[in-house]
C-alpha cells in the first residue's frame, strides 16, 4: 500500500510539473525520484542501469525544460478570469517538441546546423523517427554482437576444456606406459637373480660332488 501510494504521488508529481508549464508557472523543481522516473519512462531502462554521462546529459535535459518553460512563460500572469482547467493546445505542442532527448537534439543540431527549437515540427518528428530507427538498428547490431562474442566464448571453453581432457588422457597413458616399464624391468631383474642362483645352487652341487669323489678315491 505505502509503495502504490508513493507511486501515485510521483506520478501525479510529474503531471503536474508538465501541467503547470503549460499553463503558465514560472518553473517546478524535480525530486531525484521524480526524476528517475521521469528518465525510466522515456529511456526504457532503470536509472541505477545508466551510466555516469546518461544520468548527467537527463538531469540537464530536465533543466533545459525548465528553462524553456520559464523563458516561454516568463512575465506572464494568469488572469483572473482565467479556467485553471483549460490548457492552450500550442503551448502543449510546443512543449511536446522540447520533450525529446537531448542526444537527439543534438545529434539534430550537430547533422543539420539547425536549432532543435526552430525546426518546424515535421522535421523534428522526421528527424526523430530516423533517429529511432537507427538506435534501434544499432541496439540489434549491439545485440546480435554480445551473442557472436557468447557463442565464441563458449567455443573456445569447450576447445579449452577438450585440449585440457587431452593432457590429462596423454598424461595418464604416460604414467601407465612408465608402471608398464618400471613393472617389466623389475620382473626382469628378479628373473636374473633366481637364475644367478640357480647357477650357484648348480656350481655348489657340483663342486660338493667333486670333492666327494676325491675324498673315496683317497680311501681306496
Amino acid at each position: 500500500m505505502v509503495f502504490k501510494a508513493q507511486n501515485t504521488v510521483l506520478i501525479f508529481s510529474l503531471i503536474l510539473f508538465f501541467s503547470l508549464g503549460a499553463v503558465g508557472v514560472s518553473h517546478a523543481v524535480l525530486s531525484m525520484n521524480e526524476v528517475q522516473y521521469l528518465f525510466e519512462q522515456e529511456k526504457g531502462q532503470l536509472w541505477k542501469e545508466a551510466t555516469a554521462q546518461e544520468k548527467k546529459d537527463f538531469i540537464r535535459d530536465i533543466r533545459g525544460r525548465e528553462e524553456f518553460q520559464e523563458g516561454q512563460f516568463k512575465g506572464k500572469k494568469k488572469k483572473p478570469n482565467e479556467d485553471a482547467g483549460i490548457v492552450d493546445m500550442t503551448t502543449i505542442s510546443e512543449n511536446k517538441k522540447e520533450r525529446a532527448p537531448y542526444e537527439v537534439r543534438s545529434s539534430f543540431e550537430a547533422q543539420t546546423g539547425i536549432e532543435w527549437g526552430d525546426a518546424t515540427e515535421i522535421e523534428q518528428r522526421d528527424f526523430w523517427k530516423e533517429y529511432k530507427l537507427e538506435e534501434k538498428k544499432l541496439k540489434q547490431e549491439k545485440k546480435l554482437y554480445t551473442r557472436e562474442q557468447k557463442r565464441l566464448e563458449k567455443q573456445r571453453n569447450r576447445e579449452l576444456n577438450l585440449k585440457k581432457k587431452e593432457i590429462r588422457l596423454k598424461k595418464k597413458l604416460r604414467e601407465r606406459e612408465e608402471a608398464l616399464k618400471s613393472a617389466e624391468l623389475k620382473r626382469k631383474r628378479k628373473e636374473e637373480k633366481r637364475k644367478a642362483k640357480e647357477k650357484e645352487q648348480e656350481w655348489e652341487l657340483f663342486r660338493q660332488e667333486f670333492k666327494d669323489k676325491r675324498e673315496r678315491s683317497k680311501e681306496r
